[in-house]
């Protein structure tokens, strides 16, 4: 179990002191299952989301793109 003690200073001058403790190893095994069926729901998700968007909008040819729009469109599509 790993304790964290912190000093944070108010506003009136004086300085109140908080311990915590957290058991990382403990919130790991609870949540595991959960952490484990990310990536499966993230990659679910995407390609449903991906059907929908195409579904929606019109392809456009990105050849058309002024240089700030396309610079737009790189970034975007680069975290996609």
């Amino acid at each position: 179990m790993n304790s964290v003690t912190c000093t944070m200073p108010l506003k009136n001058d004086s300085q109140v002191t908080v311990e915590y403790a957290n058991d990382w190893q403990s919130d790991r095994a609870e949540y595991q299952s959960q952490i484990d069926k990310m990536l499966s729901w993230i990659k679910t998700n995407r390609e449903q989301s991906n059907n929908e968007i195409n579904e929606q909008y019109d392809i456009i040819d990105i050849n058309s793109l002024n240089e700030m729009q396309r610079l737009a469109y790189d970034i975007v599509n680069s975290h996609w």
